[in-house]
């Protein structure tokens, strides 16, 4: 099972938005910086103007609005033989016309690392740092906005360092990590006594490793052990707090076979313990994958799915979570592309005040993007969300059309 650092978000669209273009600006650590042998500064702006038809996530009383949003960035990298040290920052800030209290302004600032000392030995740092929000009728204010003023504030940091030993076309290769993230909200921490953003502080420290093992040119076989440690910071007055461990164990493959196939795979088992015996512990089947098939140039189909015990954003317990999305890309013209995606995401929660809830939450995007030049493309988006539950507060569909672009100097 890989490494996750991300928090998992329970919002199914970020997910395809990371499925379909490979980073989602907004929450890009890990930041792509190695597509190309490119070095010294590269800037660029991205801007939308748009509509949302539910800008809080809301059951009723829904407040739609027109909306732009701009965000400039910079990464910078310096090459030296087969080693990269590179530096980004993006500021993304967003302006409702007729939600004032939703307008934001967030930051991220990355440092990453790739170093080869030589065929054999290969080792990566990446640090990010967050000043960034959460949307009304997410997360923790998922199906209460309405008691909120304005979004979550919160700042997180994440670091991550991995260790390869073994030459890239080697038999056999064994891989090493370790990563931290933590996070501190910084609005609304203290409403009374009993609640507050605070209560969600956290610390989170992952480790683990592979061995992988070659089966022919372009594939790999693969067995792996993770361990995440989670520890939230308060406990609200008469609650437990969730302080958990997460243990991975799984199989897979990694393969890119032909130009037309790649992709990774893994299934193993899991187990989640609380420290308090008031949650109920985990163990069962957990899965991975992520699939690109491109039958022509011009063509290209990805999947990604997932199954795991994950911690929801409110209360206690685990929630079994199930994702699966599907997207095809295709190139038209030159310069013309266009984007196709659906997803499903399915929460089942136990423990912690919504014991027995089942969420159902279904996605789908359309893009089109055409590139002027190389440095400038423009499109249009349309993208649709519809939640389900047994819980009627937290039901909601929401709308947003967009017109985008993008400048690269």
């Amino acid at each position: 099972m890989q490494v996750t650092l991300l928090n998992k978000s329970k919002c199914a669209l970020l997910m395809l938005c990371t499925l379909l273009s490979g980073s989602v600006l907004a929450r890009p650590f890990n930041y792509q910086f190695d597509q190309d042998d490119a070095q010294g500064f590269s800037p660029f702006v991205d801007a939308e103007l748009g509509y949302n038809s539910n800008v809080t996530h809301a059951n009723d009383n829904e407040i739609d609005s027109g909306f732009v949003t701009v965000t400039p960035g910079v990464d910078y990298t310096y090459r030296k033989g087969e080693s990269r040290l590179s530096v980004l920052y993006i500021a993304d800030g967003g302006y409702y016309f007729d939600s004032s209290d939703d307008n934001y302004f967030d930051q991220y600032i990355e440092l990453n690392g790739a170093l080869q000392f030589n065929i054999r030995h290969r080792f990566n740092l990446i640090y990010g740092f967050y000043d960034t929000h959460e949307e009304r009728g997410q997360g923790l204010t998922e199906g209460i906005s309405r008691l909120v003023n304005d979004t979550i504030e919160y700042q997180q940091q994440q670091f991550l360092a991995d260790y390869t030993f073994g030459a890239k076309q080697a038999k056999g290769q064994i891989k090493l990590y370790a990563g931290l993230e933590t996070r501190e909200y910084q609005n609304y921490r203290t409403i009374d006594s009993d609640t507050g953003t605070k209560y969600n502080d956290y610390e989170l420290i992952s480790y683990g490793g592979r061995f992988l093992y070659r089966i022919k040119s372009g594939a790999q076989a693969f067995i792996g052990v993770q361990r995440e440690d989670k520890q939230f910071d308060y406990a609200a007055r008469g609650l437990a707090k969730r302080d958990n461990i997460s243990d991975y164990y799984a199989v897979g493959a990694l393969w890119q076979l032909t130009g037309k196939t790649q992709g990774e795979a893994s299934i193993g088992y899991q187990t989640k313990d609380f420290d308090h015996n008031s949650f109920e512990d985990f163990s069962g089947l957990s899965w991975r994958a992520n699939l690109t098939w491109q039958p022509k140039q011009q063509t290209k189909f990805k999947l990604r799915t997932s199954q795991s015990a994950e911690d929801p954003d409110q209360y206690g317990g685990y929630t079994d979570e199930t994702f699966i999305g599907l997207a095809w890309e295709q190139q038209w013209r030159d310069r013309l592309l266009s984007t196709v995606g659906a997803s499903w995401e399915g929460d089942d929660f136990n423990d912690g005040g919504y014991d027995g809830r089942e969420d159902d939450l279904t996605t789908l995007l359309f893009k089109l993007r055409y590139q002027f030049s190389r440095q400038f493309s423009f499109g249009a988006r349309y993208e649709y969300e519809d939640k389900s539950s047994n819980v009627s507060d937290v039901e909601y569909s929401q709308h947003i059309i967009g017109f985008f672009s993008k400048v690269e100097f």
